[in-house]
């Protein structure tokens, strides 16, 4: 509120005291980012990839290891289905926090870093998307024709937004670098902010 109102020191203010005196509420790198107080919501944003990259990769090898216990085909289905989508909601937690770094790193002018973290990004994440698709249908019937289609929709929309801001991002970087090459691969997608990327 007290950033909404211009008082931004206030707020400042706020955020130093519930660091230092409420260890129970964390302080998320969104709000440092909204202050502008871009190194500390840096920080925060690069914390917070390494502990998601370090839960899904346990995550990933409890995972493969052998069960001991007898389950049902169907209930083992389910197991399943619900560890796909916790792994799903880490890697668009992952994504998140990898766009705010770069969105950090793009107001603090480190435009290389930008552009190398586009680009690995984008791969990446087209990776994941058609992974998702595949996934949507290959879980539902013939019959759920519509919720099979509503499923693709609903990822392609979430992807769509983070490919434009990341190509927004990586042709703002091509920009200041004077890469234009990459800046018109960038703007040949059709996805990129031109009011954001200046």
């Amino acid at each position: 509120m007290n950033n909404q109102l211009g008082l931004d020191d206030a707020a400042k203010g706020i955020l130093n005291h519930i660091a230092k005196h409420h260890g129970d509420i964390k302080v998320v790198p969104s709000w440092q980012e909204k202050l502008g107080r871009w190194d500390e919501a840096l920080e925060l944003y690069q914390q917070q990839t390494s502990e998601l990259d370090a839960n899904m990769t346990f995550g990933r090898s409890e995972s493969t290891a052998p069960s001991m216990t007898m389950v049902s085909e169907e209930e083992e289905e389910e197991d399943k289905e619900e560890e796909s989508e916790s792994e799903n909601a880490m890697k668009h937690a992952l994504f998140e926090s990898k766009l705010g770094e770069m969105r950090c790193l793009s107001a603090l002018d480190d435009h290389e870093k930008v552009s190398k973290a586009a680009k690995k990004l984008l791969g990446e994440i087209h990776e994941l998307q058609q992974f998702e698709i595949g996934e949507a249908n290959s879980n539902n019937s013939v019959e759920d024709k519509k919720g099979v289609e509503a499923a693709s929709n609903t990822i392609n929309e979430m992807y769509t937004t983070w490919i434009s801001d990341i190509e927004t991002l990586g042709a703002k970087a091509s920009w200041v670098l004077g890469d234009w090459k990459n800046l018109e691969h960038y703007m040949s997608s059709g996805r990129v902010n031109s009011s954001e990327s200046r």
